[in-house]
């Protein structure tokens, strides 16, 4: 079987035959002098590669069906004219860009590529999203350098990127620019610097899992009426909020006991998730039948 990599080089596309260990030019399709700043392969097998054309900053989206040897130009309604793209991934139907050096937006896109909408809920003001994983459970994560352009942080999306939640990342160094995220199995890494400083590694997925189980159960799971809730004793007196899988808000309240009921029978049916507040990371997918 042959398998092909690609990567770029300044302004060009380059195709990898394992077989022959070559590199050919893969630019038949893309404009002159522009920047293929990252890619990603949708479940047909498409190639979308994110490209800045002439003078850095217009962001375009262009798509290859036979493997690279030909791109054409997907039409990209609702991102901005003027802006640097530096990342993309595409999970299952839904493909996220982020956009700006230091500090712009992420923009999700749910017919591939041809309308854009903005996906900034739950992130800070002024922040560039530079990179994107998926966890083996579908959760979305985006490292972000926040406004200045040398704070990174980690921000996760449990419903489609529809909101965003921080995660704690003890460990990784403030001040620092945040430059790539992969996610094998468990094992996160990330990559810091602009011109070459340092990868870190964290199990934070299993971390996570194993703070969301510890604090917070929730049975019955699925249910149509009532929702119980039982949490550590630290918790008490925190807020919570339940929102639907577009990121809307529908129920609020505060845990009063270790143990709290709520009534679920007025919401339709479908996923939503239950949000503790000031508490990255907890958030519990709720299935209302």
């Amino acid at each position: 079987m042959k398998r092909i990599l690609f990567t770029f080089l300044l302004l060009s596309f380059f195709s990898f035959s394992h077989a022959q260990f070559d590199w050919v030019s893969a630019n038949n399709g893309l404009p002159d002098e522009c920047a293929p700043n990252d890619m990603a392969v949708s479940e047909n097998g498409d190639i979308y590669a994110i490209i800045n054309r002439t003078g850095g900053y217009n962001a375009t989206l262009y798509k290859s069906v036979n493997d690279g040897q030909t791109w054409i130009l997907v039409n990209t309604n609702g991102l901005p004219d003027g802006q640097w793209a530096n990342s993309i991934i595409i999970k299952d139907n839904t493909m996220f860009v982020g956009t700006g050096m230091c500090g712009e937006d992420l923009y999700r896109s749910v017919d591939f590529g041809h309308n854009w909408i903005p996906s900034n809920s739950g992130l800070p003001d002024e922040s560039a999203p530079n990179g994107f994983a998926v966890s083996d459970n579908g959760d979305i994560y985006t490292i972000i350098n926040r406004s200045g352009g040398y704070n990174a942080s980690l921000y996760k999306s449990v419903n489609d990127g529809q909101t965003w939640i921080l995660v704690n990342t003890n460990g990784l160094p403030d001040g620092q620019w945040a430059s790539s995220i992969i996610i094998k199995n468990d094992l996160m890494f990330v990559g810091t610097g602009m011109c070459g400083d340092d990868l870190y590694r964290s199990d934070v997925l299993t971390l996570i899992e194993n703070k969301v189980e510890n604090h917070l159960n929730v049975f019955p799971n699925p249910t149509s009426s009532q929702l119980t809730i039982e949490i550590e004793q630290e918790l008490i007196n925190t807020c919570y909020t339940l929102c639907d899988q577009y990121g809307r808000v529908v129920q609020q309240g505060v845990f009063e006991n270790t143990e709290h009921s709520i009534s679920v029978e007025h919401l339709s049916p479908g996923f939503y998730f239950l949000q503790v507040e000031n508490q990255p990371g907890l958030t519990k997918k709720i299935v209302i039948q």
